[in-house]
């Protein structure tokens, strides 16, 4: 009899802990873990490119830096900026965008 109750608390108990391994709730949860990190080093990648875009267009106005030069770093950056846009875009989910331009604009100002 005690062998029976053993085996069916056994049972519950592994029920419990590979029920969410089996429903794939693990699987979407670490995935939005990743995707939520991925996100993150996005914007930081995005943050350091708009920094170099702004230290060599200083430069360049510094005289630093030749037309030559900071055209073609611009382009890198500019393209580089660009990319980073597009993946931040795929990632960022739609409920994230700001629907009031007055918000957005004020928000980029802080």
């Amino acid at each position: 009899m005690t062998v029976w109750i053993f085996l069916a608390i056994s049972a519950a108990v592994a029920w419990l802990l590979l029920r969410p391994l089996l429903s794939g709730e693990v699987v979407s949860m670490a995935r939005e873990r990743e995707e939520r990190q991925r996100l993150r080093d996005l914007l930081s990648t995005k943050e350091a490119t708009y920094s170099a875009l702004r230290d060599i267009e200083f430069d360049h106005m510094m005289h630093k830096l030749s037309d030559a030069d900071f055209q073609s770093l611009r382009s890198q950056y500019r393209a580089q900026a660009i990319r980073l846009l597009k993946e931040i875009d795929k990632l960022r989910p739609a409920a994230t965008c700001v629907k009031d331009p007055q918000a957005a604009a004020g928000s980029r100002q802080g």
